[in-house]
């Protein structure tokens, strides 16, 4: 007869296998022996209690899962995105509403009160519950993702403030977006789930686990604001990081499909739809609705959104510099919200119907706005249809209001953008783009329409002009996909691809993209962007810490002791088979060894053994190990040979000695001729040194400052030749990484 208490075995072809499971056996072996303890059999109560415990850690073992986070996190961002539009409509209609109430004496002041009421109101919740709300978010975001530490930015306080200050600016009509703070709220909203449901994980693993939900949060914030799941996903892998993990791709796809499909339907419930659509659907009925021909056109409206978007960020550069710098700076700290009060009302005002509106729509909502510009007949032409021209209507004269509001949009933009407030660009950048487009395809439709038969549909100039302006400023080429998932538009896939490619290439060459700028600006770290080339063939077996103590199961007390000794800066043990052939299997965390150890409950046990995420080779390059531990956000590795734990190298250190190697090149550069006393003499030689008085000996200057000045000029003129390589160099060396 067997015993109960026995994991039963039956033998098979290979390897065998268990008949019981491992959890109810270990859970009767925990009550049998708790039975045996207390000399009485488990109450019902207790039956029950561990029967609810168990069902509760289920729940969390389930929602704790990284992808039902991904479903939650894109269902929570979609219901947030959806209840945010319907607020944005709301105060709109409004506005619109007391304007059209009041008096003619008392227009004006209705339609600039409810904007700077807003606006001032959103800076003074950001400023009061977390000035960490403050811009998009977006810039923070990709340097938490590139190994920055910045406290404050992803917890529940920047949050509150975030939604709020967002739902007044956007409510208030100022020409913002809501994709930047969007990607910001989705990553508090995963670090805030990675830490209720990590709660009984280790540090190293919600860690890890944290880095990889904000990846694929920044996908779900996109897809969720444009219907966009393929774009954003691509987004995320471009503007973020320079190196992606393939783990966290489908994650975040995932993440960003679920919000869009959620956001889509409660649009279908919530309105007249009768299926799901584009955002902003576009419907271009011929046949052939560009000629082979009109891609060099296409290709010059890219050329042109290229040079205005690389303009646009240069301006944005410059004025936040001078905001910065000028002296109004000083009366704008004291007084914060004079500053907001002043944007929103110059804003407000260019926005009134009866004057500045009347060529720029101001009476219109974004939605309404992308709906005139992607429509598919030509504003110019004379047999308008009655729906046709109510939306003509709209606009005074097609090309000058084209014209601008183009002005107003951008320059409106960049002022906008600088508020002290949630803001995003993303809306604001598509926007400029479609009116740069709609603008160039009038203008070619009114030149060659009748004789050609080109520009047949200006909206379509206006598709193309939104994804190459946006993607000029953000230097990406996921717009292209992030146009077409909200059009519909599939017709323009090519004309898209030539502009975007050609915008992209010509912004590049002439200055950083946005996110780099405001990354700049804001004094963050910049990008790390690893080199695989080497600066030497320093290996990491000449770098890492050996011999490296260990622990094994069934280690004795006193030789666990000693492993914590050695290991007291580290937060875990490396765990291996045998002290012997030192096999590794894995790693525990120190803390719940010491706390063993404190309670003598050793006796050859071991806390939990978590996996190795990464672990190194002894004959790696230190250039190769640095750029693996950067792209899998580790601070650490083990080093192993013919997985035989050998020893242990950090991340730090692998970055102080590529620097120190790099030096060491730099200083190699200097010509061996090139001593202190040559260059002393070539100094006074030249009769029109300008440095020649100031070396000249004098009976008032003593020889020790005399032979300071010339050790001084020696080590300038060194570190020119230094820097001199560092500039020649550039693809080759790690001051891309390290130096700014």
């Amino acid at each position: 007869m067997s015993d109960d208490r026995t994991l039963r075995y039956s033998s098979t072809l290979l390897y065998g296998k268990y008949t019981s499971d491992l959890g109810d056996f270990a859970r009767t072996l925990k009550i049998s022996e708790q039975g045996q303890q207390d000399g009485d059999p488990p109450s019902v109560q207790h039956l029950k209690f561990q029967t609810l415990q168990k069902f509760w850690y289920k729940i969390l073992t389930t929602l704790g899962d990284q992808w039902m986070l991904m479903i939650i996190l894109g269902l929570t961002i979609a219901v947030l995105s959806f209840v945010m539009d319907y607020l944005v409509t709301l105060l709109h209609n409004s506005r619109l509403q007391l304007f059209n109430s009041s008096p003619k004496v008392l227009a004006y002041l209705s339609w600039i009160s409810l904007p700077v009421l807003l606006v001032t109101f959103a800076s003074v919740v950001v400023q009061l519950i977390s000035p960490h709300a403050i811009g998009s978010g977006f810039a923070e975001i990709r340097c938490i993702l590139r190994g920055t530490t910045l406290h404050g930015y992803l917890d529940f306080r920047t949050l509150a403030a975030k939604v709020v200050g967002l739902v007044a600016v956007l409510g208030a009509g100022m020409p913002l977006g809501k994709e930047g703070p969007f990607v910001h709220i989705a990553c508090i909203l995963s670090q805030l789930y990675t830490a209720s449901c990590c709660m009984n994980k280790s540090s190293v693993e919600c860690r890890s686990r944290s880095l990889d939900l904000l990846a694929g949060a920044a996908a779900v914030g996109v897809g969720a604001c444009f219907a966009s799941p393929v774009g954003g996903m691509l987004l995320s892998i471009e503007a973020t990081a320079p190196c992606f993990a393939i783990r966290n791709y489908w994650r975040g796809f995932l993440g960003a499909a679920s919000g869009t499909l959620l956001y889509q339907l409660l649009i279908v419930w919530s309105s007249d739809r009768k299926t799901i659509e584009a955002i902003y659907e576009t419907d271009f009925l011929d046949d052939v609705p560009y000629r082979p021909l009109e891609l060099i056109l296409f290709g010059l409206v890219g050329l042109f959104c290229g040079l205005l978007g690389a303009l646009f960020v240069y301006i944005l550069r410059i004025y936040i510099q001078k905001v910065k710098s000028c002296t109004i700076r000083e009366c704008l700290l004291k007084t914060p919200l004079l500053y907001p009060v002043f944007v929103s009302l110059i804003i407000a005002t260019l926005q009134y119907p009866p004057h500045m509106s009347r060529f720029t729509a101001g009476n219109l909502d974004n939605d309404e706005h992308f709906e005139h510009l992607f429509s598919n007949f030509s504003w110019t032409k004379r047999d308008l249809t009655v729906q046709e021209a109510t939306m003509v209507h709209q606009w005074k004269a097609p090309i000058e209001s084209l014209a601008i509001f183009f002005v107003y949009l951008y320059f409106s933009s960049i002022l906008a953008s600088t508020l002290p407030v949630p803001s995003g660009m993303f809306i604001p950048l598509f926007k400029i783009g479609a009116v740069i487009g709609r603008l160039s395809g009038e203008v070619i439709h009114i030149l060659f329409n009748q004789k050609h038969a080109i520009a047949s549909y200006p909206g379509g100039y206006a598709v193309v002009g939104a994804a190459a302006f946006s993607g000029a400023v953000t230097h990406t080429v996921s717009t292209c996909v992030i146009i077409l998932e909200l059009t519909g538009q599939l017709r323009y896939v090519l004309p898209i691809i030539v502009a975007a490619m050609i915008s992209n290439i010509v912004a590049r060459k002439l200055h950083p993209s946005l996110y780099d700028m405001l990354t700049s600006v804001k004094g963050l770290q910049p990008p790390a962007t690893p080199k695989t080339d080497s600066p030497s063939g320093t290996k990491v077996k000449d770098l890492m810490e050996s011999p490296v103590e260990c622990v094994w199961r069934g280690i004795e007390l006193r030789d666990l002791i000693r492993a914590l000794e050695a290991n007291l800066h580290r937060e875990v043990l490396p765990v291996v088979d045998d002290p012997e052939t030192r096999r590794l299997l894995g790693s525990v965390q120190c803390l719940e060894v010491e706390r063993l150890s404190d309670e003598n409950q050793v006796n050859g046990r071991l806390p939990p053994i978590e996996s190795i995420r990464i672990q190194l080779l002894e004959d790696d390059l230190i250039s190769d190990a640095y750029q693996l531990l950067q792209l899998t956000k580790v601070n650490f590795a083990f080093v192993t040979n013919q997985s035989r734990l050998v020893g242990f190298v950090g991340k730090n250190k692998l970055k102080n000695a590529l620097e120190e190697s790099q030096e060491n090149i730099a200083q190699k550069t200097i010509p061996e001729s090139f001593s202190e006393d040559k260059f002393e003499e070539q100094l006074l030689e030249q009769g029109n040194s300008p440095h020649k008085d100031y070396l000249q000996m004098d009976d008032r200057l003593e020889t020790e400052n005399y032979r300071e000045n010339v050790q001084n000029l020696f080590e300038h003129q060194a570190e020119d030749h230094k820097e001199a390589y560092k500039t020649n160099h550039t693809s080759n060396v790690l001051y891309d990484i390290f130096e700014v």
